[in-house]
Parts: structure tokens; C-alpha cells; sequence
């Protein structure tokens, strides 16, 4: 007998906790649930594998850029400029929508041809066998899809599409015109192909879909551009599609007519001045000649004596005013353009103007600030343009800023329109002051000064702004395409999605997630004894474990003795452990009593009495049972006898003890029946006469064995439990639920039992339950069933007659006893 010598490790108020987790039990899950099991992990990998196989294919064509442009002419030269050359402006370039729908308008992509399948249908991009023409006549039938059917025998195609529930349809050849009410078709074949290339065609279903303008917007989502190393100012372009050679085209197209676009885009700001120089220099140049004609015919009409050294002191001072005045008046002009820019929401290419402005004046540098500004402010517009419609509140706050920052700039120009004006004027009244010198000189002398000043100062301009426009022509000339494309985009034979192994995977890993919460699920509401680990450690009166009886594998109908017919097999074994046991409860010499009982019916208690009491018979013990079990006996049914009499005609004082025993197979073992059920067993067992008849047969035999009830339905027990020499509580393993441990502690604290012992019943040993192996290759089991029913009590049950089971009861193991 083994004995519980440690406190628990853990335990729940109500006694349910677990002290560990139990391997052997998660072992008898698995196994028991093993089918559902596998049925969930296969219908997992059967919704992987349908996903893979009728999910869209997608690919991924990337291509690689360097942005490396610099104008090599503007270095040489000193031009000051807005240098736009800025990474994150290009990522926000090649993400715009304009971009996408300029560089893709050569590529085929308002026709899609495409071959229909049960399920998936799949586009033939650029290897269509055949071309499609249309004119539009309603645009309802865009992105409808227009079947074509090639009737090799016939010669003709049958195109149709579906409107509402019904088929629009007409027949045609190749080549001709095949009128729909929607639209018309020629269809051709390259090469010159004719019906007899479609001879492989006729059991397959085609259809071309007509896009609508939306087909760029809907593909431009398909786009992504990020950096990948900004030192190296490299950028990447992907474009993910259904189909791989549209991806490499798609992407392969933006790298290339970057690289074009961008030389135009960079070279557009010289452009601009270019024009405006063009603009001032056609002006200047009416003026210039205005005034030669007028030198050229005052020279004709008049003759002039050579200026004094005072006249030639005056026209310097002149000249330099001049030279002030041409610089002044070309800013002026620049400042009123960008202003008029401004007012009219022309604000693309202000910042190209503003290269025009001196540098030296305090103004003109904090207008070119300004408009860096508001130059920025456009840009981070378009960015978010890219993620947010025009009517977010983002893109009102940001237009609330740049209208302010606009009148910003307009008030600095307007301020530095006023200051260079003054300056203008001040200029013109010092050149009249040095005028009024000449008061001394000729008349004809200072009319010819005041023409020949007016010459110079239109000269001077036109010259400035010669100078200015070739510095901007070879600024222009000097962007030449120095991006390059690192890596060209390729037709990927593998898709990015699915991933087969990341499906795979996440099946493998759902399965395995699924099937251990469900494990996990089984095993915490798992509320059956198991083995007799679990009895130790949730007892909290340490319960003496007097072993265990191992299940049969076999039925039987009733409690029947096993161990005379197999006494080798692993059941008689346990029982003669169970017998070695007992030596260790009670050392007493003398006759001994012992007192089964169990918490419910089928537990196994009469059937552990019966091979107990053979075992002990074996021995060379006398041993005798009674059936004390007087609401339901089962004794008289294990041995094959009637229940004429027995326990309840004893206790009621009729009948003599020697006509009530009886005989078994097995030498050394007789029995008591519980005889005709009474109303009152509860008063039958404690009226005395039970321990009158405990003393006679104690003078006759060695064991008195008594089948209690159920001390866990009805209270019956309770006194020869009390009694008994050898206590005895019976689990049934898978059976017993764990809460009647508590019970037998019951038993223990609160009535005093202290030598209860018990004896788990039923364990499963052929397959290896929690983690117990034996050597034997026996198991046992007995069906018996044992049943309370509704109400333990006065007429609560009914038993068929013993006799018509009694053909079936010797058939099992030719059990008969002899009184």
C-alpha cells in the first residue's frame, strides 16, 4: 500500500485544480480525438491548397534608377538658379497620376484579351492570336465582356455579350465589319493567319474587355516608388499585375521615359527665361532703332563742333547713370511678371523667374526665399494629392497657407516694385540735373546728347539681355540624360502571391494552432479520474492508494470472478497485489471485515468484492461476501443464484444463516445474496442484528467481504464502512468524476476513517494510458451496467426476471454455483 507523503503542490478552493500537467492524459486526448483531429488538419490544407489553386497569380517587375543629373554648363557659367534636382521631388514625380497616364499611352492597355476558365480567367497580354478593332457607340459597353467564338468548319466568329438576362449576338467573318447594337468589331489575325491557326480554339471560350479611361487610374495603384539608398540616389520602381509581361512593360516604361522627361522637366527653367528674354529683347529692339533713325537724321540736317572737357565730365556721369538705370529697369520688369503670375494662379514655373533677380539687393534675395516657400508648399500639395482627395481637410489647411503665402510674396514684390520705382526716379532727376549743365551749350549740341543718351541706354539694355539669353542657351544645352537604369525590369516566372510557402505555412502552423486549443480545450474540462497520480494529489486527506485493476478486454454482462478462470492474467495479478496490500491497513490477527463501497453505481465495486474475495480464497483464506447492497444486488447475478433470501431476511430476523449461504466454484469462497428488497435498508443494517451476524461468521471464516451501496447516493454504508477492518473505495477510471475524491476525504476527515484505502478500477494499460506500461499483454474490461435511476429508493427500479438472462450469464464464462 502506498501512501501520499507530500503536501499538494497546487490545489483549486474546490478541488479541481491540476497539480501538473499530465502527458498521459493529453496522450488519451490525442488519441481519442485523433480522427476529428485529422479532419480539421485536412480541411485546413484542402482551403490552402483551393486558395493556391484558384487565386489570381501576381507578379512583381521591379526596375532600378540613379538620379544623377547636373548642369555642367551652369557650373562653368555661375548661373544663379533654382536647382529642383531634389530625390524626393523625382519619388513624387514618378508616383503622380499625369506621369503614369503620359509615359504609358503607347502601351496596349484599353484592350484586354482574355481566355475564360471554369474558375480563373487569364489575359493573353501581347500574345493574342488574334486583334479586335471597335467603335464605340455606347459607352455602357465598356469593361463588359464581349465573347468571341471561331467556328473553324463555318468560317465565321460569333461575337455576344450579356444585357440584363439575356444574349446580344452576331455572326461575322475575319476581317469584316460584325455589327452589335453597342458597338462594331473587325476582327483580324496577324501574319496573314486565316481560320485553319484556330483549330485548336473551338473548345475554348475568349473575350475582350474595352477598358474605360479609369483602366490607367485602376493600374497606377498598382505602382510603388521608394528610395532605396539615398546616398547613392538610387530609386526603385514596382508595378505588381496579374500578368507578368504587363508588369515589365508598365515598369520598364516609367524607368525609360523618365530618363527623356526628366532632361525636358530640367532644361523647361531655361526655357522659361529664354521666352521672357525673347519677349523684352523684341521690345528693346523697337526702341534701338527708334533712336538710331533719329541719330541718322539729326546728323543729316545738322553739323556739331566737338563737346569741351566739361561736356565730356557731364556725359560720364550720364553713362553710368544709364547703366543703373537698364539694371533697374530689367528687375522691374522680372518682379512685374512674377507678379502677374501670381495674380493669375500661374504658379508652375515663378521660381524659373526668379533667377533673373539680383542677388545683391536685400529684396530680390528675401523674394526668392519667399517662393522657394511657396515653391515647397506646391510640392508636399502634390504628395499628398498622391493619398488625399482635393476635399480633405488636410489639402484646405495647406491651400489656406499657400494663398497666404502668396500674399506674402505679392506684398514684398509690390514693396520692391515701389523701392525700385523710387530708385527710377531718383536716377531720372540726378540725369536732369547734369542735363541743366548743358544750359552753356548749343542748343543743337544738347538735342544730340539727349538722343544719343536715349541710344546708349537702349543699346546697353539689348545687350544685356543678348548676354543673358545665351548664358541660359548653354545652361539649356548642358542637361544631357546622366540617370541611369542600374537594373531593367524582367518577366518574373515566380509570384509574390500567393506564397505557397507562406500559405503552406500559416495551413501548417493554423492546424497545428487549431488542434492544440482544442486539446488544451479537452484537457482543462477534462473532469474524470484518470490514474492514480490525479487521486493523490487532489485527496487533501492523503488517501491511502491500495492499487489498481487493470480494464478487460472483453464484455461481460455482469460482475462475474475472472481471477479462478485466468489466475496468470494481468487481472489476477492485480488482484494478488491488491491482496499483499491489505496486510499493510490492518495488522490484527483474527478474522478480518472488509467494506467496499464507491461514490455511484459503476464504479466497479461489486466487481472488485467478487475477484477480491477469489483471490483471497486462492490464498487459502475462507472468505464470504455479503450483499449489503439491498436496493440494487448484483451479487446473485455474478454467481447465477436466485435471490430468494439473503441479507434482508437475515436482518429481519427470519431464516437461518446456513439456508442463506451459498456455495461457489471457487474453493474456500461462499456468499450471502441481498435477498427480497425492503423498504427499510438503511434501518435493516443499523438494527444490531448486523453485528450478531458479523460475529457468527467471523467464528467461521477468515474475510468477511461486505458490498456496500453507493456511499455517495445513500448513506447505508456508512456504519460497516466504520466498522470494517479493511475500508475499501472504489474510482472507476474515465468514470469517476474528480470531485469525489472529496468523498472519500469526507470519509476520512469527518467520520474518522483513517485506514480508507482505495482502489482505482478500469485502467486502460493495452494502450499506454497516462504514460503506464506493463509487460503483460493483458487488459480486461466488464460491461456491466450499473444504475440508480431516478430516485434511490422505495420502488424505484424494476429488474427483468434473472431467469431469462440466465442462458446468457453461463455462456460467458460457465460460471455455476452450489449451495
Amino acid at each position: 500500500m502506498e501512501k501520499e507523503s507530500e503536501n499538494k503542490n497546487f490545489q483549486t478552493d474546490s478541488g479541481f485544480g491540476l497539480p501538473d500537467i499530465n502527458i498521459g492524459l493529453i496522450i488519451n486526448i490525442v488519441r481519442k480525438n485523433l480522427l476529428l483531429l485529422s479532419i480539421i488538419s485536412l480541411a485546413i490544407f484542402l482551403a490552402a491548397f483551393l486558395y493556391l489553386r484558384y487565386t489570381p497569380f501576381v507578379y512583381e517587375s521591379k526596375a532600378t534608377l540613379q538620379i544623377r543629373n547636373e548642369n555642367n554648363a551652369k557650373t562653368v557659367l555661375g548661373i544663379s538658379g533654382q536647382d529642383d534636382n531634389k530625390l524626393s521631388a523625382d519619388i513624387e514625380f514618378l508616383r503622380s497620376i499625369e506621369y503614369f497616364k503620359g509615359a504609358t499611352k503607347d502601351l496596349p492597355l484599353e484592350v484586354g484579351y482574355f481566355n475564360q476558365g471554369n474558375i480563373l480567367d487569364f489575359e493573353s497580354y501581347r500574345s493574342e492570336l488574334y486583334k479586335v478593332q471597335a467603335v464605340i457607340l455606347d459607352s455602357s459597353i465598356l469593361n463588359q465582356k464581349i465573347f468571341i467564338d471561331f467556328d473553324k468548319e463555318q468560317q465565321q466568329i460569333t461575337l455576344s455579350y450579356k444585357e440584363n438576362d439575356s444574349t446580344i449576338s452576331n455572326v461575322g467573318s475575319l476581317n469584316q465589319v460584325i455589327y452589335l447594337p453597342k458597338a462594331s468589331f473587325i476582327i483580324t489575325v496577324p501574319n496573314g493567319k486565316s481560320y485553319a491557326n484556330f483549330s485548336n480554339l473551338k473548345d475554348r471560350k475568349y473575350f475582350v474587355l474595352y477598358h474605360a479611361d479609369q483602366i490607367r487610374e485602376v493600374l497606377h495603384k498598382r505602382i510603388k516608388v521608394h528610395i532605396l539608398n539615398p546616398g547613392a540616389k538610387t530609386i526603385q520602381v514596382l508595378c505588381t499585375h496579374n500578368n507578368s509581361l504587363k508588369a515589365r512593360d508598365i515598369a520598364q516604361t516609367l524607368a525609360d521615359k523618365f530618363i527623356l522627361y526628366d532632361v525636358q522637366r530640367r532644361s523647361e527653367s531655361s526655357g522659361k527665361i529664354i521666352q521672357f528674354i525673347d519677349d523684352q529683347m523684341s521690345l528693346v529692339y523697337s526702341r534701338l532703332q527708334d533712336s538710331e533713325s533719329k541719330i541718322l537724321d539729326f546728323n543729316e540736317k545738322n553739323i556739331l563742333i566737338s563737346k569741351g572737357n566739361n561736356s565730356d565730365y557731364y556725359f560720364a556721369k550720364i553713362e553710368e547713370l544709364e547703366d543703373q538705370l537698364v539694371q533697374l529697369e530689367f528687375e522691374t520688369s522680372a518682379l512685374s511678371e512674377i507678379k502677374k503670375r501670381l495674380e493669375n494662379d500661374s504658379l508652375k514655373d515663378i521660381f524659373t523667374l526668379t533667377a533673373l533677380l539680383s542677388t545683391k539687393s536685400s529684396s530680390s534675395s528675401g523674394i526668392q526665399d519667399q517662393i522657394l516657400v511657396l515653391n515647397d508648399m506646391l510640392i508636399e500639395k502634390e504628395q499628398i494629392l498622391y493619398e488625399h482627395t482635393a476635399s480633405s481637410d488636410r489639402i484646405k489647411n495647406l491651400d489656406y497657407n499657400i494663398s497666404i503665402q502668396k500674399k506674402i510674396i505679392l506684398k514684398g514684390i509690390q514693396s520692391s516694385l515701389d523701392l525700385q520705382l523710387n530708385k527710377i526716379g531718383k536716377i531720372k532727376e540726378l540725369m536732369l540735373e547734369y542735363q541743366e549743365n548743358f544750359s552753356g551749350m548749343p542748343s543743337k549740341e544738347i538735342e544730340f546728347a539727349q538722343i544719343s543718351r536715349m541710344h546708349k541706354i537702349n543699346e546697353k539694355f539689348h545687350s544685356l539681355l543678348v548676354e543673358k539669353r545665351i548664358e541660359y542657351s548653354i545652361s539649356k544645352a548642358g542637361f544631357v540624360p546622366q540617370n541611369v537604369i542600374l537594373k531593367h525590369a524582367k518577366v518574373e516566372r515566380t509570384p509574390i502571391s500567393p506564397n505557397r510557402t507562406l500559405i503552406f505555412g500559416g495551413a501548417i502552423g493554423l492546424a497545428l494552432l487549431i488542434n492544440i486549443l482544442f486539446i488544451v480545450f479537452k484537457y482543462l474540462l477534462h473532469n474524470k479520474i484518470g490514474d492514480i497520480h490525479e487521486i493523490k494529489s487532489l485527496s487533501k486527506s492523503q488517501l491511502s492508494v491500495l492499487g489498481m485493476v487493470p480494464k478487460y478486454n472483453e464484455d461481460i454482462p455482469v460482475s462475474q470472478l475472472i481471477v479462478s478462470k485466468k489466475p496468470k492474467s494481468m487481472m489476477a495479478e492485480s488482484f494478488r497485489a491488491l491482496r499483499t496490500n491489505l496486510q499493510f491497513i490492518s495488522a490484527k490477527e483474527g478474522p478480518k471485515t472488509v467494506a467496499i463501497t464507491s461514490t455511484i453505481s459503476g464504479e466497479g465495486k461489486t466487481f472488485v468484492a467478487i475477484n477480491l474475495g477469489g483471490i483471497l480464497a486462492l490464498s487459502g483464506k475462507k472468505v464470504i461476501i455479503l450483499d449489503l447492497d439491498m436496493r440494487k444486488p448484483k451479487i446473485h447475478l455474478g454467481f447465477d443464484v436466485e435471490n430468494a433470501n439473503g441479507m434482508s431476511t437475515l436482518l429481519i430476523g427470519r431464516g437461518e444463516i446456513e439456508s442463506c449461504i451459498h456455495k461457489s466454484e471457487q474453493e474456500n469462497l461462499d456468499f450471502i445474496t441481498a435477498g427480497p428488497i425492503p423498504p427499510n435498508p438503511s434501518e435493516l443494517i443499523i438494527n444490531g442484528r448486523l453485528d450478531e451476524l458479523l460475529d457468527i461468521l467471523k467464528k467461521t471464516y477468515d474475510i468477511v467481504i461486505l458490498d456496500n451501496p453507493p456511499i455517495g447516493l445513500v448513506t447505508d454504508g456508512l456504519t460497516c464502512i466504520q466498522k470494517a477492518d479493511y475500508p475499501i473505495y472504489i474510482f472507476r477510471s474515465e468514470v469517476s468524476q474528480k470531485n469525489f475524491i472529496h468523498n472519500a476525504d469526507r470519509l476520512v476527515l469527518e467520520n474518522d476513517i483513517r485506514n480508507l484505502s482505495v482502489v482505482l478500477n478500469g485502467v486502460n494499460l493495452q494502450r499506454g494510458m497516462y504514460g503506464y506500461r506493463y509487460g503483460y499483454g493483458y487488459g480486461y474490461g466488464y460491461g456491466y451496467g450499473y444504475g440508480y435511476g431516478y430516485g434511490y429508493g422505495y420502488g424505484y427500479y424494476s429488474d427483468s426476471n434473472p431467469k431469462d438472462k440466465k442462458a446468457k450469464r453461463k455462456g460467458i464464462l460457465g460460471l455455476k454455483s452450489k449451495k
